[in-house]
């Protein structure tokens, strides 16, 4: 043989064979929990074709959770694998709670990459008199069509036997199945059945529907039909899937002017009635107070994979005839005024312009009482206690870098507060002259002391304290305490706060916080600034203050159970859109 045929042959064997490792090498990754790092490969959901376009929630999960179980398990330590799985049934269990459904005997087999779960509308009869009848609509792929008629058509021989009466009604070609919803526990099969209606339909080779009425079915159904009703063809809907990331395994939509309906009270009718001929409202009819026009649209929040949690990117899309006012990110990384926050600090906000800031908090929840009460509360039981309006005294007056940080006491249940702002002539002017101006009028002394090397400036009423068999004492209130280092203004609600960030830099700041720079790392740059917050060391704090938080917490079990700190940044503004992104850290 020819040296030269001798290469060729060569070289091709080792090219085969390179192809043969590449392809290998693909096939695993692709076929590896891992390859869910990676996003999905669905860029835009189909099963939104079936969902109407002004539903108010639509979540959408582009990946089979086989993949998410398997990829949770491999993060995990195997001590803690069990547990682990074990959560993620109980998740499985109370999304089918009440159906009589098994995931694994029942769906799994079936399964494809793609679900969708929605809530159509909060009330499918709109009928006052019986209160709001939320619809509910499950989509879910398969590629195993004749699989998923067998296993559902066992499921419904199940519930006959069970003693629940059925509904077999052909609609446009689509075989529903749906119960009368007067089911019952029959004492002598122990068997439940279904205590509400329930619906079930194949739709083609590719699609299962489930609902809890057979009108949403129904209508999923017509929504498929004319395109101009679902929303998979929404222009709105069409524009965040375009902007948001290619790597999301999940999708979640809500329809903001929908959701503000739903917060409006309701009431069933009531006969008016009449003096002196005239016709009048009853006098118990509610008084509602009519709610500010939203900003906003839709939120749209796109969740990717990461190795130590989730990152959620958000999307707000501005209502028609709206325009914000354009922003562009200007920080590339962590402020050196975050060296004044001590590291242990609970809760961390670090940017530039505390006004713009404030201003996209009030637009973004403007119209949504509940939300702009969960923001509004812990700033109000800080005003009560600083006895200063924030809003006029202190965020109109920050335009430029700012810290805050939130520092439990050990000693007490009240947290401490420092806020830290870069000098300029208006800040003195407008910040530190004007809170002295307030401390005056309302009733404190203005008085200054050396704490260790550094001057500082104590706001204190005296107050008169009674001791058992003694008499009165009085003692020095200190409402709160400013200082003033090398660019920036410090302020603090106790002595012991300010002497904290003083030494922040010495002892540890959170700017050099090992877990606050691991919870950024995710965050893309420039941005707006950060937002971090240590869930394990403010959870009781922040229940305190926004009592929610608590049915919150209740109702997402599993994911608060993880959860060790969450941080967001923002990207800036358009004319029409606000980005922003939330990295959640999750631990065993």
């Amino acid at each position: 043989m020819k040296r030269r045929s001798f290469f060729q042959i060569l070289a091709a064997s080792v090219l085969v064979l390179l192809l043969i490792s590449v392809g290998g090498v693909y096939w695993i990754l692709a076929h590896s929990p891992l390859a869910v790092l990676r996003g999905s490969a669905i860029a835009y959901p189909t099963t939104t074709v079936f969902i109407p376009r002004q539903a108010p929630i639509v979540g959408s999960l582009l990946v089979n959770p086989t993949q998410l179980e398997a990829l949770r398990q491999l993060e995990v330590k195997p001590s803690q694998r069990g547990r682990s799985r074990s959560e993620l049934n109980q998740i499985k269990s109370s999304l089918l709670a009440n159906t009589g459904l098994d995931y694994q005997r029942d769906i799994a087999p079936w399964l494809g990459d793609e679900i969708t779960l929605a809530v159509t509308t909060f009330d499918r009869d709109r009928d006052p008199s019986n209160g709001r009848q939320p619809g509910y609509l499950l989509v879910a792929t398969t590629n195993k069509p004749q699989a998923a008629r067998e296993l559902l058509d066992l499921y419904w021989q199940r519930q006959a036997i069970a003693g629940t009466d059925l509904v077999f009604e052909p609609y446009k070609g689509v075989k529903l199945i749906y119960t009368s919803g007067d089911g019952e526990l029959l004492l002598e099969t122990k068997q439940p059945t279904l205590n509400n209606a329930f619906a079930t339909a194949v739709v083609g080779s590719d699609y299962v529907l489930f609902a809890n009425d057979p009108q949403v079915l129904k209508a999923a159904i017509n929504n498929v039909q004319v395109p101009e009703l679902n929303l998979s063809n929404s222009g709105d809907y069409q524009t965040v899937l375009e902007q948001l990331s290619d790597r999301a395994i999940a999708l979640i939509h809500f329809n903001l002017p929908q959701i503000r309906a739903f917060w409006q009270p309701i009431s069933a009718p009531q006969p008016p009635t009449r003096k002196r001929g005239k016709s009048t409202p009853p006098e118990d009819a509610p008084k509602t107070e009519p709610l500010s026009d939203p900003v906003f649209q839709s939120l749209a929040v796109a969740l990717e994979a990461n190795r130590q949690g989730a990152i959620a990117q958000t999307l707000l899309l501005a209502a028609p005839g709206q325009t914000l006012t354009p922003t562009e990110p200007t920080l590339s990384r962590p402020l050196p005024i975050l060296n004044y926050l001590p590291k242990d600090v609970s809760l961390g906000i670090a940017g530039d312009n505390l006004q713009q800031f404030w201003q996209q908090v009030q637009s973004s929840v403007t119209g949504y009482p509940v939300l702009a009460q969960l923001f509004e509360q812990p700033l109000k039981d800080l005003e009560a206690r600083a006895s200063v309006n924030l809003e006029s005294d202190i965020f109109s007056a920050v335009q430029n870098h700012y810290a805050l940080g939130l520092l439990p006491r050990r000693d007490r249940e009240s947290p401490d507060w420092i806020f830290v702002a870069q000098r300029t002539p208006e800040t003195e002017n407008n910040l530190i002259n004007r809170l002295d101006e307030r401390a005056k009028e309302r009733g404190y002394s203005i008085g200054s002391f050396d704490l260790g090397e550094q001057k500082i400036t104590v706001w204190t009423k005296l107050t008169s304290v009674s001791q058992a068999n003694e008499s009165n004492i009085l003692k020095a209130q200190v409402q709160g305490v400013r200082t003033r280092v090398e660019d920036y203004e410090i302020l603090t609600t106790s002595i012991e706060a300010m002497d904290r960030a003083l030494q922040a830099e010495r002892e540890g700041s959170l700017g050099e916080n090992r877990e606050f720079l691991e919870a950024i790392s995710p965050l893309r740059s420039p941005n707006d600034g950060y937002v971090y917050l240590d869930w394990v060391a403010s959870q009781s704090i922040l229940e305190k203050q926004i009592p929610v938080l608590k049915l919150l917490e209740l109702a997402g079990k599993p994911l608060f159970d993880h959860l060790r700190s969450l941080s967001m940044s923002s990207y800036g503004t358009t004319p029409t859109t606000r980005t922003a992104d939330i990295f959640l850290k999750l631990g065993e």
